[in-house]
Parts: structure tokens; C-alpha cells; sequence
């Protein structure tokens, strides 16, 4: 063939063709053994030693098996989960519904205040909480029903939220100005309402003001039905201390109750901050009746001398490890059964220690910090309170006894969460371990 004739492909420089390939065809990488990196073993070699040649390779997947991912997973990384997808913000609307909400609350308030402020019904003032409750609940209505309900609708939640709530406490305000009943029925039914439409509110926005405003209901219910069940038949002696019990079993059925709702935390928070509070107040009546009895003491028994003592006993005060009361010798006090005795203190500070326990436990379980607070004021707060209530003479006693308590708690919190970290910290290595791949042996120095 001469120089000048065409290319037919039978030519020497076919070989070079084929293994460079075209533009329209590549070349196939060949696949044999020769193509395998030098690892310093011959091509026949037996030896079952994964190397970098003999291990799988990383398949590098062309979908984007990443869940909300933007593009295709990276080579050798693996898949994670989706992550959950933020919760649409409500704009100005958040700074709109509570203002507007607190304002109308503000016109209700003053009608409730004022409108029998002279004993008869004010109609215009009664009228303006009324159109102002009616404009609350209107707008929670409408938004109710006209906003779309979705996942992370926070514009339709604040917007139901606030005026929802605020017009309920005015429903139940109007109702109560309107028919001015001193009834106990009619307590039975402003509570009712308030629950009721509290839990209707909460199944419409699934929002934790309805629950807090819920619990102010039940918690009015409670109260009522203690009286008139409990309270009748309880001696008065020790009337404190079943008063404390009942706190504290409200309190506990509540946050049990809330468990099952996805707002537990803040029910269980709401409901343990009323209890710190109620307790806070039972101890600080007893020290107030300790302070009285000393007042009392400190004018003498010529304070007693006109009062008819049966037996011709003489008032005295009994103090110390007995009864902290304003008493006669005979145990009879002339102002009445308005003491305690030391025992009522204990009981109130075991209930305390056991709510303690409960939001102790709570933090644990639920991770949530509100819990955690609760567990930390409540005996902060109510040992001072009893020390005092009980007038100890030797309170250094009563640091040291709960300081040695709480220092072994810590401890063992602390070596816990040493031990957790330690724990922690080897998973994640046997984890980036397990994902890495194996390295092949190094190359065989001649």
C-alpha cells in the first residue's frame, strides 16, 4: 500500500487506535490482573490477604440516596437521616396576636373590675368586656377555620393561640359578673367552662397556653370537690397536713395525666410550679403562726387575765418539740385552733421531697431543663422555710445533714457523667471504624 492511499484500518496503527480509542467510542479500561496497582505480590498469588486490589471497591451511587440532600451522596459516605424540617416562622403575626390579644384582655379585666364596682350592674362597662370577648373569640374562630392546617403553621397557631386563650378567661369572667351567684354550683360550672373550652382550644391549635389555662380549671374543680368531699370530715388539727397531701396529689395526677400529650413538659412545669408555690406558702403560714405565738408570749398572761379558762388553768404557750401554738394549759387556745404542730411541718417537707423525686425523675426521662429547675427550687426553698418553721436550736445540723446529702448526689452525678463521656466516646470510634474502610496491608519490601 502507498503512502498516499487511505486508511483502511488493516494498517499497524490500528492497535494504537483501538487502545487509545475515539472521541465517539472510548476505550475500555482493561480489567485483567496487569491493571492492578503494584502491591508487591505476583498476579497468581493464593494469598487470601485483602489488599487494594482484591477488596471491593466503594461504589460510587449516582442517586441521591441522602434524604433531603441536594445532590448525590459522596463517594464512601455513608447514608443519614433526613433532617426534620423547620418549623415555618409566623412573621408578624407573632408580634401581633399576644399584643393585640393583651389589649383586648385589658378591656375585659377592667369590665370585670368595674362593672359591679357599686354593687349593680354597670350595663355600658359589662357591655364593652362582652364585645371584647366576642372579638377574642371570633378571631381565634375564624382563623381557625380559614388558615390551613399543616405542620409548622405557626401563623395559624399564634393566631388561634392568644386570642383563643384570652377569650376563654373573658368567657369565663363575663359569666361570672353577669350572674354574680355565690353559689356552689355555679363555681362548678365556671370551672367546667374553663377546662372545657381550654381542652377544645388545645384539640384545635395543639398549643401549651391552652393546656396551662386547662389546668387552671381543673385545678379550680379540684379545689371544690376537696372541700366539699374532704374537708368536712378532716380533723382540724391536722388539716395543714392533708391540704399538702392534696397539693401534692394534684400535682402528681396532672403530670402524669400531661405524659400522654405532646405539651407534657409544660404541664408537668406549670402545674410543679404551683406546687412550689403552695408549699412555699404553707410553711411560711407556719413560721408567721411561730412569730405570732411569740407576741403573743412576750405581753405576759396578764393579756388572759378577763378570760373564763375552764379548770382555772392559765394561758401559756407551749413551744419546743411539742405544739407551736398560742394555748392554755389545758391545750385549749382562746383565739381559736389556728396552730400547728411540729409534726405538720415534717409531713409538708416529705411531701416536698417526694415532688422533688418525681421532677428529678422527669428531668431524666424527658431531658427537659423546666423539670430540672423544679427539682432544684423546691428543696432549696422549703428546708430554710421548715428549719425556721420548726425553730430548731442547732440549724447547723440541718446544713450539714443536707449538705452531706446533696454532696453525694453530686458526686455520683459527676462520676456518672464521666463514665457516660467514656462510654459515648468509644462508640463513636467503633462507629468511624466501622465505617471506614479496612486498609489493605502495606507494600512487601523486597
Amino acid at each position: 500500500m502507498t503512502d498516499d492511499a487511505p486508511s483502511t484500518g488493516d494498517s499497524g496503527d490500528t492497535t494504537a487506535d483501538t487502545a487509545g480509542g475515539t472521541p465517539e467510542q472510548p476505550a475500555e479500561q482493561p480489567t485483567t490482573a496487569d491493571h492492578r496497582p503494584d502491591d508487591g505480590r505476583d498476579a497468581t498469588s493464593t494469598d487470601p490477604t485483602p489488599t487494594l486490589a482484591t477488596r471491593p471497591p466503594i461504589v460510587n451511587d449516582p442517586l441521591p440516596l441522602d434524604e433531603g440532600s441536594d445532590g448525590p451522596r459522596e463517594p464512601g459516605r455513608p447514608a443519614v437521616a433526613a433532617a426534620p424540617a423547620a418549623p415555618a416562622r409566623s412573621g408578624l403575626g407573632a408580634a401581633l396576636a399576644p399584643l393585640g390579644a393583651g389589649l383586648l384582655g385589658g378591656a375585659v379585666l377592667v369590665s370585670t373590675v368595674r362593672a359591679r364596682s357599686d354593687g349593680e350592674l354597670d350595663a355600658s362597662v359589662f357591655a364593652t368586656g362582652v364585645i371584647a370577648t366576642v372579638v377574642l373569640l371570633a378571631v381565634a374562630a375564624v382563623a381557625a377555620i380559614l388558615a390551613e392546617r399543616r405542620p409548622g403553621g405557626r401563623a395559624r397557631e399564634d393566631a388561634v393561640t392568644w386570642p383563643g386563650v384570652v377569650g376563654i378567661l373573658g368567657v369565663v369572667a363575663m359569666v361570672g359578673v353577669g350572674v354574680d351567684s355565690d353559689e356552689r354550683w355555679f363555681a362548678y360550672l365556671e370551672g367546667g367552662l374553663l377546662a372545657g373550652l381550654s381542652a377544645l382550644g388545645y384539640v384545635i391549635a395543639r398549643r401549651p397556653a391552652f393546656v396551662v389555662a386547662a389546668i387552671g380549671g381543673l385545678a379550680l374543680l379540684y379545689g371544690l370537690a376537696f372541700e366539699d368531699l374532704v374537708a368536712d370530715s378532716v380533723d382540724g388539727a391536722s388539716s395543714v397536713v392533708v391540704g399538702a397531701g392534696a397539693v401534692a396529689a394534684f400535682v402528681v395526677l396532672v403530670t402524669v395525666i400531661g405524659w400522654v400529650l405532646p405539651s407534657r413538659v409544660v404541664a408537668g412545669v406549670a402545674v410543679g410550679v404551683a406546687g412550689v408555690v403552695a408549699y412555699v406558702g404553707i410553711l411560711a403560714s407556719f413560721i408567721v403562726l411561730r412569730l405570732l405565738g411569740s407576741f403573743f408570749a412576750d405581753l405576759g398572761p396578764g393579756l388572759f387575765s378577763g378570760l373564763d379558762v375552764s379548770a382555772g388553768g392559765s394561758p401559756a404557750i407551749q413551744g419546743g418539740g411539742g405544739t407551736s401554738r398560742l394555748a392554755t394549759a389545758e391545750g385549749d387556745s382562746p383565739f381559736g385552733d389556728f396552730g400547728f404542730s411540729s409534726s405538720d411541718v415534717w409531713w409538708v417537707l416529705a411531701f416536698a421531697g417526694g415532688l422533688s423525686l418525681l421532677w428529678a425523675l422527669a428531668s431524666w426521662f424527658s431531658d427537659a431543663s423546666g423539670f430540672a429547675v423544679l427539682a432544684v427550687v423546691m428543696p432549696t426553698v422549703t428546708i430554710p422555710l421548715g428549719a425556721a418553721a420548726l425553730a430548731v436550736e442547732h440549724p447547723t445540723w440541718w446544713s450539714v445533714a443536707t449538705g452531706a446529702a446533696g454532696g453525694v448526689l453530686v458526686l455520683g452525678a459527676a462520676l456518672l457523667a464521666r463514665r457516660r463521656a467514656a462510654t459515648v466516646k468509644a462508640a463513636e470510634q467503633q462507629a468511624e471504624y466501622d465505617l471506614d474502610p479496612a486498609p489493605g496491608p502495606g507494600p512487601v519490601l523486597p
